[in-house]
C-alpha cells in the first residue's frame, strides 16, 4: 500500500536565509496518493522557518508530514 507525505527540507544559507524544498504525493489534499508536486520558498531566518513550517506533523488530511532542517528532522 502506498502511503502519502509531504516532506518540507530547510537548508540554512551562509546569510542566515533558509532555503526550503517541498515534496508531496498528496497535491489535491485528499489523505492518500494521487498527485505528485513539489515546490520551493525561501524564509528569511530561522524564526520565519519555525513560524511557516513548524515540526513533523500530520497535515490536514492526516498525512504525516515531516520537517527536516539542515538534515535533522524537526519534531
Amino acid at each position: 500500500m502506498n502511503t502519502a507525505y509531504q516532506i518540507e527540507e530547510g537548508y540554512t544559507r551562509d546569510n542566515g536565509t533558509i532555503d526550503v524544498f517541498v515534496e508531496t504525493n498528496d497535491n489535491l489534499d485528499l489523505g492518500y496518493p494521487n498527485e505528485f508536486a513539489s515546490w520551493k520558498f525561501t524564509c528569511k531566518n530561522k524564526e520565519a522557518f519555525d513560524k511557516r513550517c513548524g515540526k513533523s506533523h500530520y497535515g490536514c488530511s492526516g498525512i504525516k508530514v515531516t520537517v527536516k532542517l539542515d538534515g535533522k528532522e524537526i519534531k
